[in-house]
């Protein structure tokens, strides 16, 4: 078996640093923060690598970053604050490349002769915690400008530089993890700089600078070197110049960007795609105006770009754009950079973070470094100004592309006419292009695989048409005609079965004229399912549905299905009472979430569940029983939860409650730090939803949430960890693939199994099936690739918080595979 990890985007460039120094530092963050990412580096950044668990490695010639003295390097948490668990080490020249070891510790190369203080020509090792690791010191006698790893450790270096140990060589050379130059057969030699290293799967090595010959053969700037270093003599593509930055593909094609005008005999103005012969794409052109300093790929193929050019495929681009998989210009991805962007790291949880030597992005300052979200907008202080009026939105969902969903009893959101239903793009301005226009307040929403919602409340109309308290709209805001249940009361919350049909609950005693006493379900077209009918004797405010199809209820009920049943109760997929569950509580329950291991935890205004005291908030067993150790110590009411991927879980309420993070325990998370808002009376959050990329967005009575004076009633808070995310395809020589997404951090968790699909370009899908837990997240294991083909694969589930009523958005990702045969066994490229 191989295991093909995510490769991570390589961005390769040139560039010894002119100094500009910057005034003004960003202060660091004492409570979770709805502050922007904003590093402020008084110097050029040059280097931007993701750690797997999601912190952010910076390198460069700058002394100031984060607000702090840090020479050349220095390491971000998640949230942007400047990880205090990393050493601020000494290092007396830039830092141009950084590579991560398996074993967590960092090999940095550049302009440097010492770091912390000890002799460390060009290159050198850190510990994970930053430390200088003393065991390794090879000497190389000039610049390193670029570094790659094998998969066996060595290490590939190039540059400018005609010494490494004591031993000649030409500005390129392998050395050991060890750090003793390895001894091959033929030594490659390059007559000039060499800028770019990119390793393929095979081993060999590409290499790009400012050569004319390598190992005395003829090659203009790009060559390709086997393990034994002996240059590929079929590897021509000879571009006119090649200060270039290099990413490979799965499928082991190269895309290539630099200052050339021509490469392989075939006009392309700073960007290529070259096949595995070094022959040119012939269908790939971007058609830039000018060159590329910066290249990374992201996880879905697509290629994120920076240099010196203003126009991208005949579209304004100024100095950053997004390629897609085929050539064409990502035209909704429209950031704009005042300067040279030299470097790219995605995050875990789809951001982009990015470095170089500009001062202002899409009009913003920004000094030489800065996150973007997914679609390309700056992250900034959320929103300008999304203050929700009148009221603070009662449904916060993800739609799965960094947008959200609100929904309330608000008329407008930040001056914007928004009538109870909005949609949020990931700089928090509403999106003016959805616009259901329910009457009258909506208090749930759950989300569709295809991202169509069905939406509960008391309202009467949606797009002035008549819909009583329940209705359908399509991802673009449109009604859906045909789907109309009709309840005669208010519906608090809707949850969505895997098999496509709805559970609701709420006030409501009559649904599509028939009898439901506060508690139905709904086929997919709306109709009421005849064979369902739990009848609750009391208001149903929350509901969640179990991935054995069971269906926990939470309220203010007394009876369900005649049978005793306090506050909470679980029904089968037949409707009828499970005669295990029976924890009861003596006030009622509004919150219910479930961990990853199958445990619950409820919260509302109960003092006694299921025969134990418990002030508002327990932890149940699969069967109902109270967990006796679990006992978090909140001083105050709690009203809403959010899980994460790693179990641990957010609650809002009031006072001690207001907005904390406790451990699997139960113990309050002291890694997260309340966040400050002005004191209202009452002060409380009412609502919470973590996004995909972690972010965690609430809303209650509440001003200046975090900070921030734009987030009064409703606002978006950093988390301090990563939201981690990935998907994995492991190959066997004989059978299907296990296609993984792994998950953890920060990230929401799902509530039901998610949908994994395939497809040949990215853009139509088959659904494969449902995923099942394992592998630390989700696993499906009965697709057998096709060998030697580049497919895509997409995951899709779905993420809930629970308050007043269950909301469930979604979450999506997106990886381009390519599965090749390697000594019998086939992977995607890597290993």
């Amino acid at each position: 078996m191989i295991h093909a990890p995510n490769a991570r985007p390589r961005r390769r460039f040139r560039l010894l640093a002119a100094v500009v120094i910057a005034a003004g530092f960003a202060s660091l963050a004492t409570a979770q923060s709805a502050a922007p990412f904003d590093p402020d580096a008084n110097a050029s950044v040059l280097a931007v690598v993701t750690q797997p668990d999601g912190k952010i490695l910076v390198g460069g010639a700058f002394t100031q970053i984060g607000g702090a003295a840090r020479d050349r390097i220095a390491r971000f948490t998640a949230d942007g604050r400047l990880d205090p668990d990393f050493a601020a080490v000494a290092i007396d020249g830039g830092v141009q490349a950084i590579a991560l070891q398996n074993d967590g510790r960092i090999l940095i190369a550049g302009n440097f002769v010492q770091v912390g203080g000890a002799a460390h020509n060009h290159l050198a090792r850190l510990m994970p915690d930053g430390s200088v690791d003393a065991t390794y010191a090879p000497n190389v006698n000039g610049v390193v400008y670029d570094i790659a790893l094998r998969a066996n450790g060595q290490l590939m270096i190039g540059g400018d530089f005609s010494m490494v140990n004591g031993f000649p060589r030409s500005n390129v050379a392998v050395v050991t993890e060890s750090a003793q130059l390895l001894a091959i057969s033929s030594n490659p030699a390059a007559n000039g700089i060499v800028e770019a290293v990119a390793i393929q799967a095979d081993g060999r090595a590409i290499l790009a600078g400012q050569f004319t010959q390598m190992t005395g053969q003829p090659r203009n700037g790009l060559a390709r070197v086997g393990v034994n270093g002996v240059v590929d003599s079929t590897y021509t593509p000879n571009p006119d110049m090649c200060s270039c930055v290099l990413a490979l593909q799965p499928d082991g094609r190269l895309v290539i960007g630099g200052n050339f005008t021509t490469i392989a005999g075939q006009p392309r103005n700073g960007m290529a795609r070259l096949n595995t012969d070094g022959t040119i794409d012939a269908g790939y052109d971007p058609g830039l105006n000018g060159g590329v300093t910066g290249l990374a790929l992201q996880d879905d193929g697509k290629a994120l770009i920076g240099g010196v050019f203003t126009t991208a495929g005949g579209l304004a681009h100024t100095r950053i754009a997004r390629v897609n998989v085929d050539g064409s210009i990502d035209a909704g991805f429209a950031p704009s950079a005042g300067s040279a962007v030299l470097a790219f790291a995605q995050q875990p949880g789809g951001q982009i973070v990015f470095g170089g030597t500009f001062t202002t992005v899409s009009g913003q300052t920004r000094r030489r470094i800065a996150r973007l979200h997914a679609d390309g907008s700056l992250e900034t202080a959320f929103g300008g100004t999304p203050v929700p009026n009148p009221a603070f939105p009662t449904v916060i969902a993800a739609q799965g592309d960094g947008r959200m969903i609100l929904g309330g009893a608000f008329t407008s959101i930040g001056g914007q006419a928004a009538n109870r239903l909005a949609r949020l793009n990931p700089d928090g301005g509403v999106d003016a292009t959805f616009a259901p226009n329910p009457n009258a307040v909506v208090y749930a929403l759950a989300m569709q695989p295809d991202l169509a919602m069905v939406i509960g409340g008391a309202f009467t109309q949606v797009d002035a048409t008549t819909r009583n308290r329940i209705a359908r709209v399509d991802a673009v805001g449109n009604l859906d005609a045909g789907f109309n249940p009709n309840a005669n009361d208010a519906v608090y919350a809707v949850a969505l079965q895997t098999d496509g049909r709805f559970v609701i609950g709420g006030d409501f005693t009559a649904v599509g004229g028939n009898t439901r006493n506060r508690l139905a379900r709904l086929n997919a077209n709306g109709s009421v399912d005849t064979d369902f009918n739990p009848n609750a004797n009391g208001r149903v405010r929350d509901l969640l549905i179990q991935p054995d199809g069971k269906i926990v209820i939470a309220g203010e009920f007394t009876n369900v299905g005649g049978a005793v049943r306090f506050q909470i109760a679980r029904v089968l997929a037949d409707g009828a009472i499970d005669p295990v569950f029976q924890p009861g509580a003596n006030a009622p329950i509004v919150a219910l979430a479930q961990q990853p291991d199958g445990r619950l935890v409820i919260a509302g205004t109960f003092t006694v569940t299921g025969g134990f005291a418990r002030e508002g908030i327990a932890r149940l067993s699969a069967d109902g029983i109270v967990d006796p150790d679990y006992r978090p110590d909140l001083d105050g009411v709690v009203r809403t939860l959010a899980m994460q991927a790693d179990g641990k879980v957010l609650v809002g309420g009031d006072d001690g409650a207001f907005l904390a993070r406790l451990n699997l325990d139960g113990s309050i998370d002291a890694t997260w730090t309340t966040p400050t808002a002005a004191s209202t009376s009452p002060r409380y959050v009412n609502n919470l939803a973590i996004a995909p990329d972690g972010k965690v967005y609430a809303s209650g009575q509440f001003l200046d949430l975090g900070g921030n004076a734009n987030n009064d009633y409703f606002g978006r808070l950093n988390a301090p960890q990563a939201a981690l995310q990935g998907i994995d395809v492991i190959a066997y020589v004989n059978g299907p693939a296990l296609i993984r997404w792994r998950r953890g951090g920060t990230s929401p968790e799902l509530v039901a199994p998610p949908d994994v699909a395939v497809s040949t370009n990215g853009n139509t899908y088959t659904v494969l099936g449902a995923m099942r837990r394992g592998g630390g997240g989700w696993m499906y294991d009965a697709y057998t690739p096709t060998l030697a083909q580049t497919f895509y694969v997409r995951v899709r589930g779905r993420v809930s918080n629970a308050g007043d009523s269950a909301n469930a958005g979604v979450e999506q990702r997106v990886r381009q595979v390519h599965v090749v045969r390697a000594d019998g066994i086939f992977t995607d490229g890597f290993q």
